[in-house]
Order: structure tokens, then sequence, then C-alpha cells
């Protein structure tokens, strides 16, 4: 669970004792550092070393994303107790973004986004580098950027429905650093008005 801090404009990430629902450690962001007005998803990673906190602005569209190292402590490295505080290690990146376009992928040191400007990018969770960055707004119909309905990623495929009910689809295996487009379906029974 995530919340803002009470004092500050940080956040603090609860991770619970599944068995007994008890807090078992608290992360918290650099209480110095603005993150967002409202905390949206949380993401965790395949293999559990990291989650990211997304977080939406009121007064734009980005997304801001505050990813958290998740250290494994075992009862023999740390004498914490439950409801223990700890600070972690944080980095903190912004795209222009709905909170819900963001995926693991692969190796866990990979974060796949995709912008409202027609664009995936695929960005290393360590220090919030841009690894590969794709414009498919030249796959639309009319050449335009698109609004997005909705995103879905199953195992390694990308499936990304626009609003003029075109649905892009990926393979994001990316062995080679890239990935490919397998096919752009246009069906006249799939539109933006009836998703919404």
């Amino acid at each position: 669970m995530a919340g803002k801090q009470k004092y500050g404009r940080g956040i603090s990430l609860g991770l619970l004792e599944m068995d007994s629902c008890s807090l078992a450690r608290e992360l918290k962001s650099d209480p110095d550092t603005s993150i967002g007005d409202e905390i949206r998803r949380i993401i965790l990673t395949k293999n559990e070393s990291y989650a990211l906190v997304a977080c939406t602005e009121h007064t734009s569209s980005y997304t801001c994303f505050v990813v958290f190292k998740l250290e494994i402590i075992t009862n023999e490295q740390s004498s914490l107790t439950p409801g223990s505080m700890t600070n972690c290690t944080m980095i903190l990146t912004r795209f222009d973004s709905d909170p819900n376009n963001t995926f693991s992928i692969n190796d866990d040191q990979q974060i796949l986004t995709i912008l409202r400007t027609n664009q995936i990018l695929i960005w290393k969770l360590n220090d919030g580098e841009i690894l590969f960055n794709y414009d498919f707004h030249h796959l639309n119909s009319d050449n335009k950027i698109q609004q997005i309905v909705n995103c879905q990623m199953n195992n390694n495929r990308l499936l990304i429905l626009v609003e003029q009910g075109l649905v892009h689809i990926w393979d994001v295996t990316l062995i080679m650093e890239q990935f490919s487009l397998i096919a752009t379906i246009s069906d006249p029974l799939v539109s933006f008005k009836m998703i919404n």
C-alpha cells in the first residue's frame, strides 16, 4: 500500500506481512521532492525487486513514477520489527502518460510506458534512462496522434487500442533490444464510443 507522507511532499510505501496483515516495513521517498498529487497505481516487478508508485498531477497530464528498490531482509540480516521504517533507494521520473499504460517487462530491470503522444518508451528502472523510443502515430489511418483508449500486456504481447478503433499488436520479446509490430487490426465494431 502507498500513501502521502504526513509531513513533506513525499510518499510512503508500506509492505504488509501476508499472514498477519500487519505492516512489516515502511519505505519513504524524499519528503522534499514533489511526486504528484494523487497515487494511482503500484506496479510490482515480476521478481519483486522493485515497486513503482505511479502518481498523477492535477495541473498536467503527466504521471510521476517513484521507483523503490525492495531489498530482501532476512531475520539474520536485520532486527527489523513489524511496523519499522527504513528509507530506500529512489528514482523519480515522469512521463506524459496514463498511469495504467505502464508495464514491467522481461528481466525486471526495464519498464514499458505508452505515452499520450503515441510513443512507446522502454526505460531502465535503476536510473530512468530511456533505452528505446518508438513513435507509432504513423500507423494510425490518418497519420495523426490518436487518444489511447486501452493498453494490455499479456506475456510478451502488447495491445494498444486507439480512438479510431485500431488495435496495434506488438511482440515485446526484446531479445535484441527491439520489438516488432505483429499486426494492426481495424474492426468497425470496435470504436471509442463503444468502450466508454
